[in-house]
């Protein structure tokens, strides 16, 4: 092989390389939008549901947490007030026993 094949030989590796990277970066960018799609999809199912704007969107996943954590935290508030004792005013032995 001479010189200038070596050459020309390396240039195409390196544009295989290159294009393969390219088709790598595809895949992943079809396939955020394939799940963009689905999203989309499963939105559409829920007429009733409220399409906020851009910036206020942000908030949602936010505020789904925090309501998450509230509602744990009234089931778990009403838990302890229907197993104590009313009269007594104590925690049940299972609670006082947890650090």
């Amino acid at each position: 092989m001479t010189g200038e094949q070596d050459t020309l030989l390396r240039e195409l590796w390196a544009q295989v390389r290159a294009l393969r990277a390219e088709v790598s970066d595809l895949r992943v960018e079809i396939s955020e939008m394939e799940a963009t799609v689905a999203d989309l999809v499963d939105g559409k199912d829920e007429p009733d549901r409220i399409q906020l704007p851009w910036p206020v969107s942000l908030l949602l996943l936010p505020a789904a947490l925090t309501l998450a954590l509230i509602r744990q935290v009234d089931e778990l508030a009403r838990a302890l007030t229907t197993e104590c004792d009313p009269a007594r005013r104590e925690l049940p032995e299972t609670v006082r026993k947890t650090p």
